[in-house]
């Protein structure tokens, strides 16, 4: 999981962040980055609802550019070694440092879903996997973030602690630590797998998560 909290995703660049220029009606805005840059950013922009829209979005008043504040997406896999147990992390940062949890983090941009909980395990537990089919997917609204896990298989049960990991295990499935798992939809996906999903590729548990994550 990356270390970075922030959930808004700039849709652009504006010119005040990493220089540049913008068509503003019939004129150019050029400018670029530099000394007080970031507090000019934030005196500029007010939140209004911008013309064709129905929320209230953070509009830059000079330029008219528009921060949307969309959701992340963390990819992560249920991935299991050749004798048939599950691979799982402790967590060396917070939130729940020391708990256990799913190799899982944020998607990167450029890189589908699969990819990017296949590269989540290899960051936090040196695992090469092969992800396979979807497993859940949970919106978890109150921090506006989309959880998805899918299937795998571990490609060797060679696995060791990442940055961000204090420890890797790789756990019988009737010996699953359920009082120490981080995140609900951590605890939601491993019920799932045992009671359904790791008898069927093809089923799949969707649902919202309301329970506090942290």
């Amino acid at each position: 999981m990356r270390r970075a909290s922030v959930l808004a995703s700039v849709q652009g660049t504006h010119p005040w962040t990493s220089g540049g220029s913008r068509v503003v009606g019939a004129r150019t805005l050029t400018t670029s980055a530099g000394a007080g840059s970031a507090d000019r950013w934030k005196k500029n922009f007010k939140k209004v609802v911008p013309e064709g829209d129905s929320k209230e979005r953070a509009v830059c008043q000079e330029c008219g550019f528009i921060n949307y504040h969309n959701p992340k997406i963390v990819a992560g896999v249920v991935a299991l070694s050749s004798t048939g147990k599950v691979l799982l992390c402790k967590r060396a940062i917070e939130p729940k440092t020391g708990y256990w949890t799913l190799p899982a983090g944020y998607m990167e941009v450029g890189e589908t879903v699969q990819a990017g909980a296949a590269r989540e395990a290899r960051e936090e537990a040196n695992a090469t996997v092969e992800a396979g089919s979807l497993l859940t997917m949970y919106d978890v609204p109150r921090i506006g973030q989309v959880h998805m896990y899918y299937r795998a298989k571990l490609l060797s049960d060679e696995v060791s602690a990442g940055e961000e990991t204090l420890d890797v295990a790789l756990v019988d499935l009737d010996e699953i630590p359920w009082d120490q798992l981080a995140f609900p939809t951590v605890r939601h996906t491993l019920e799932f797998f045992l009671k359904t999903g790791r008898h069927s590729a093809d089923a799949i548990d969707f649902k919202s998560i309301t329970e506090q994550l942290i």
